[in-house]
Formats: C-alpha cells, sequence, structure tokens
C-alpha cells in the first residue's frame, strides 16, 4: 500500500539511516507526497529552499547552468541542502557577525538552492519542509549528523561542478562558531559575544570512532561542543542518548567546579555541607562518551569558561540551565550519582537549590549587565 511504500522509501533514505520505526513514523508524518509532469522544475537555482525531497517514482536530471551534472532515480533523495542551510541559519542568525573570515550575509547563502532540478519523466516525490521536520532534528542526533554529512557532500559536489553559491556555503559551513551552536552565547550581547569568541581559547580536534572522550567514574574539568560527528553517552554499559552536531557535552562538572566558589551567596542560615558533597559528587562523570562516527570537536577547559562566564552573566545562566537539564536526564536514566548531587533535605542547600540562584554566582560588574537577574 501506499504507506508502506512510504515507510520503505524513508527507511531507504541516506538522511534518515540509522533511525528506529517510531521516528521513521514520525517523519513519514510529516511529509506530503507531490507528482509532478516531465519538464516540470521541482527546485530552481538561486531560490529559497525549504525542503527536501526523495524520488518515490520517476527520474529527474540535476542542472548547474546549462550542464547537466547528474541523475536522480528512485530511492534516492535531493535537496538536504536547504533543510540543513534552515536548520544552521536559525540557529547561526542570533551571532551571524561571529562567523570566522566571511561576512554576516554568508549565512543567507546557504539557503539558496544550487542547481535546478527537472522532471525527465512523470515523477512522485515525498516532500519534508523544513519547519514540521525542525522538532524533529532537536530530538534526533543521528538525524544531525546524517544531514550535515550529506549537505555538506553535496555543496563540494556542486563546487566541483562550478557552483558560486556552494563555494560560498562552504565558506560559511567553515566560519561556524561552536560556541554558538552550543548555545552558550544566548542572549549575550554582540559586543560581550565576539569578546569572549576573541578571548576563549578552546583545543580543537580530529576524534577517529571509538575513542573515547568521557570515562565514568572520572573527575572532568571540561566540555565539549561537536562540530561534526556523532558521540554516544553509555552509563553502566547502555548507550542511553547521542551527541550529534552542535551539541554539548560535560558541562555538569564544569558547571561544579564555578559553583564551589558560590558558597558565599548562600543565606548565612543555610546548612551548605550537603551543598559541598554534591558538588563534589558532580565533578566526577557519570557515563562514558565514545565516538561513534568520527568527527571535529572543541573542547573548553573549566578555567577558560569561568573567564567568560565573569564576562557576561548571561553565559552563566545558559551554562548553568544546561548542567541542570543534563543532571535530571542522568536520573532519569538510572544515575544514583546524579541522584544524590540533587537531593535536597530540610536544613541543607541542595545542588538544585544552587543552580536556582546562579544568578549570584560570580562576580561581575552589574554596570555592564543591569538585567543580569533575567535569566534567558
Amino acid at each position: 500500500g501506499g504507506e508502506a511504500a512510504l515507510l520503505l522509501a524513508l527507511r531507504r533514505c541516506p538522511l534518515l539511516f540509522g533511525l528506529g520505526e517510531a521516528q521513521l513514523l514520525e517523519c513519514a508524518s510529516k511529509s506530503r507526497v507531490r507528482i509532478l509532469a516531465p519538464g516540470e522544475l521541482v527546485v530552481k537555482t538561486g531560490d529559497v529552499g525549504e525542503s527536501m525531497f526523495i524520488v518515490l517514482k520517476g527520474l529527474v536530471r540535476c542542472m548547474v547552468g546549462e550542464k547537466e551534472v547528474k541523475r536522480i532515480y528512485k530511492g534516492q533523495c535531493f535537496g538536504e541542502v536547504a533543510i540543513y542551510a534552515q536548520r544552521t541559519y536559525h540557529i547561526n542568525q542570533e551571532h551571524p557577525t561571529l562567523l570566522r573570515g566571511v561576512d554576516n550575509t554568508s549565512l543567507l547563502s546557504l539557503m539558496m538552492r544550487t542547481a535546478d532540478i527537472v522532471c525527465v519523466e512523470d515523477s512522485t516525490f515525498i516532500e519534508l519542509e523544513w519547519e514540521p521536520m525542525r522538532a524533529f532534528f532537536e530530538t534526533c542526533p543521528r538525524a544531525v549528523y546524517n544531514l550535515q554529512r550529506l549537505a555538506t557532500t553535496r555543496l563540494e559536489e556542486a563546487a566541483a561542478n562550478g557552483s558560486a553559491h556552494a563555494l560560498v556555503a562552504l565558506e560559511a559551513l567553515n566560519g561556524l562558531q561552536p560556541l554558538v551552536s552550543s548555545g552558550l552565547l544566548r542572549t549575550v550581547t554582540p559586543e560581550d559575544a565576539a569578546h569572549v569568541v576573541e578571548e576563549l581559547p578552546a583545543n580543537a580536534f580530529w576524534c577517529p570512532r571509538g575513542r573515547r572522550l568521557i570515562k565514568q567514574g572520572e573527575a572532568g574539568d571540561s566540555l565539549f561542543v561537536v562540530l561534526s560527528g556523532l558521540f554516544s553517552c553509555v552509563l553502566n554499559g547502555r548507550e542511553v542518548r547521542q551527541f550529534g552536531p552542535g551539541s554539548m557535552f560535560g558541562e555538569v562538572a564544569v558547571c561544579a567546579r564555578l559553583a564551589r566558589r558560590s558558597e558565599g551567596c548562600m543565606p548565612k542560615s543555610a546548612r551548605t555541607d550537603r551543598l559541598l558533597q554534591g558538588l563534589s559528587q558532580c565533578l566526577i562523570r557519570t557515563a562514558d562518551v565514545v565516538c561513534a562516527e568520527e568527527g571535529r570537536v572543541f573542547e573548553f577547559k573549566a578555567s577558560v569558561l569561568e573567564v567568560a562566564a565573569m564576562w557576561s552573566r548571561r553565559i552563566t545562566f545558559n551554562l548553568f540551565a544546561y548542567g541542570k537539564e543534563k543532571l535530571r536526564e542522568a536520573i532519569m536514566n538510572g544515575s544514583k550519582d546524579a541522584k544524590a548531587a540533587m537531593e535536597r533535605s530540610e536544613e541543607n542547600v541542595s545542588v538544585d537549590d544552587l543552580l536556582e540562584i546562579t544568578g549570584k554566582m560570580l562576580r561581575v560588574d552589574e554596570t555592564r549587565d543591569p538585567d543580569y537577574s533575567e535569566a534567558p
């Protein structure tokens, strides 16, 4: 039937490789079917792209100018660059001037189609549009990893065939800032963000498959931002989640190191022995993180992030919001260490209490950031 054919086509699509049945069904519910005649344009060079296509039936040709560069057959897909471009643009649009080596209009070039796609015969397509798929990518790191690989490959192919749009788009991708994609600079003023990016040293490296970046039970003093690749979070021998491009992990230990300075911010009547014990537990990694698909990673040390947090309170808010989320996620996944760290009693102040008052944690010049008390 039609639904079975739709699911089969989605399962074979490279964008959705490695996804489970429930995720495929979710994609199917967000898709629509289009039928076009020979000679009709599916996409046009220079148009803003907002969707990708899977050929369910028929045949199309890919044209760069007057040159046919390839044909796309039943079961194959095209237009992934548009979805990737939309996602990248929305993540980075708050700080476009932080792109390295390119001007602030380069992100827009990511959204433009780099070729004409024309039907050779009667053709049927599955169309996946950005807006319906937006939330899906937020919860599916494997799909983000697949998307980045496919889009980069398509852009490199288009650039090799003479597409100026593709060349500019690749330059923009190479200029993305990891701190922006991680969310740490969300709501940070442009001036502060520029200063932090300029002054903050990061260790960037290529990570091969199988390398363990974080070991359960060891003390941590850094966080990692994934620029490319896919990483598996393993708790007591069981994979509990994955981290794809733009994801961040390891922030709980960094939060704990920064928070150890904040005991003086608590009410004088509060007992903090439980808090200090909890912070010590948070310094210990609660899971392994292993590279599942090779890629590039940025490592930021706690001492470096402390300087950034002192420059802007909003970075502190963002960092601790993510740390609190990860602690609660670890509890849901059965981590006894995370549960112990978040426990509170009637007399004692817990880590959870501390994370609620992060606005008082680090000493900052309040004249530069008068509304620091408003969480982003």
